[in-house]
């Protein structure tokens, strides 16, 4: 681990970042103290609190479209091959291994 990434070596902060791209902007201090209240730490510490790179606002919440109940297999299946469901991952599953992965058209 890096112990110059912002959150002191943090394993969460990462996590954070890569499973939650669209939610945390770089920099968040709610991703890099996961466990704490910025506001407290902002104050009690201030070589934290003063430091540029971290963003103290709350992150927005990302936009979504309106949640769908899916309760049966068929349900899922529709959802999924349905041209306009977007997952944040498919670009990084082609990264990964394009030549395994087959485009549904």
């Amino acid at each position: 681990y890096d112990k110059r990434d912002g959150s002191y070596g943090g394993l969460l902060t990462k996590l954070l970042f890569r499973t939650l791209p669209n939610n945390y902007p770089i920099g968040s201090a709610y991703a890099h103290f996961p466990f704490l209240v910025p506001t407290y730490i902002r104050e009690m510490n201030p070589e934290i609190g003063n430091n540029p790179k971290y963003i103290w606002e709350r992150p927005p919440v990302p936009p979504s479209s309106k949640p769908v109940d899916v309760n049966t297999y068929v349900g899922v299946e529709r959802v999924l091959n349905h041209p306009s469901f977007l997952s944040t991952y498919d670009q990084r599953l082609f990264n990964i291994r394009p030549e395994k992965l087959k485009v549904q058209q």
